[in-house]
């Protein structure tokens, strides 16, 4: 492929992703997945409340110490202390139900955005969308917490851990080295999933396997490449939080759940340039199987 038909593929997807509205897409998904947080907040709290102990919100307070202010830190450990005092299950309810609308609509927002990368109108009843977007909100949010704690705070949850147990140089430098392809292949996985299963495609699902495949690498080394420049930004230049708190720390997390949001649908943009060239090709190797 010569370097004019790359930079003519590059620029044709770009002006695909702006005709699709994809940036104003993921702002929208940045904002729910965003509003997810404190419904999700309530619940976690509210879980720590029926098996958390003083000494239990001790250790979550020394390890979000390394990150968090002190005016947040106070804050937390008051929040915390009050859940323990006041015990209350359909505050856990309320807030598990609160965060998988939220983090649903997010989901229905990628579904919508990746049946106009592959131009096609959606059919599928309303409780078999929402029930596909509830599956997805629980795969999605395990893998990406478990990823985002390995890469942007494992040096950080590492150095905690040494506190109290004695980790060999050896070992931990294994470790950090370790979370880079597990994360990988974690995202990879979800990824392909989500870009197989969202859209509403259902001709030539072989091709669709194929191409889900390209657009879940792209996801997953543009995630990890921004989730490693976070991860510097923390463990390196997080003076921010002593000069906007709470305030910066939260702005901070917004661009994250942006750039994640905007990769998701970049990567499903390319799988499906990449599933209407190999579309084609697929029908007819079966076409001369059956020939055959």
């Amino acid at each position: 492929m010569g370097t004019n038909k790359i930079f003519n593929s590059i620029k044709d997807m770009i002006k695909t992703i702006l005709d699709n509205d994809f940036p104003g897409l993921a702002t929208e998904m940045a904002y729910n997945f965003a509003l997810s947080l404190f419904p999700f907040a309530i619940f976690a709290i509210s879980v720590l409340g029926f098996l958390g102990t003083p000494n239990n919100i001790n250790q979550i307070i020394n390890l979000l110490s390394a990150v968090a202010p002190t005016d947040t830190l106070n804050l937390i450990r008051d929040i915390l202390n009050e859940v323990l005092r006041t015990k209350t299950g359909l505050l856990s309810i309320v807030g598990l139900i609160g965060a998988l609308w939220a983090a649903s609509r997010a989901i229905r927002v990628t579904t919508k955005a990746m049946n106009r990368a592959y131009e096609v109108t959606e059919t599928r009843s309303f409780i078999k969308l929402n029930v596909l977007a509830i599956l997805t909100v629980i795969m999605f949010a395990v893998v990406l917490f478990i990823a985002a704690n390995l890469i942007i705070f494992g040096t950080v949850i590492l150095e905690f851990v040494s506190r109290f147990i004695p980790i060999p140089t050896d070992v931990a430098i294994v470790v950090l080295l370790i979370r880079w392809p597990v994360t990988f292949l974690a995202l990879f996985s979800i990824t392909l999933i989500i870009y197989y299963f969202l859209p509403n495609v259902h001709v030539n699902k072989k091709a669709l396997l194929l191409s889900s495949v390209y657009g879940a690498l792209f996801f997953g080394v543009f995630w990890l490449f921004g989730s490693w420049l976070f991860s510097l930004y923390v463990e390196n230049f997080a003076s921010y939080n002593a000069i906007y708190g709470t305030l910066g720390a939260f702005i901070i997390l917004l661009v994250w759940f942006y750039y994640t949001s905007l990769i998701i649908l970049i990567g499903g943009e390319i799988s499906s340039k990449i599933y209407r060239h190999i579309r084609p090709k697929v029908v007819e190797v079966k076409y001369n199987l059956k020939q055959a």
